[in-house]
């Protein structure tokens, strides 16, 4: 049995909600100064913002821990752990890499 057209919908703001994290995680300087914490969807760690420290030339911030471009901030992103967990699976295939 199929999806039904609501479950569809759902599915799809889902995927379209993680896509338009992902627009967000570029360029992201002055959102993060706004922000209270970060989040990166490569380690999938939630972190203070005033932890970013290391941008690219185009002003986007580099993971604190593992030096990826994959921050978002909860300026303008809902950052918790379930949604790092699902752009981590749209962009990295549930790549995940943890140390805690």
């Amino acid at each position: 049995m199929g999806l039904t057209s609501h479950a569809k919908i759902l599915a799809l703001h889902r995927k379209l909600s993680t896509y338009d994290a992902h627009e967000k995680s570029f360029n992201n300087f002055d959102a993060i100064q706004k922000s209270q914490k970060c989040g990166c969807f490569f380690c999938e760690r939630i972190f203070p913002a005033g932890e970013v420290e290391d941008w690219t030339s185009d002003n986007t911030a580099f993971c604190p821990y593992f030096g990826m471009d994959s921050v978002v901030q909860d300026y303008n992103v809902k950052v918790t752990s379930h949604f790092l967990r699902r752009m981590n699976a749209e962009w990295f295939g549930n790549f995940v890499r943890q140390q805690r």
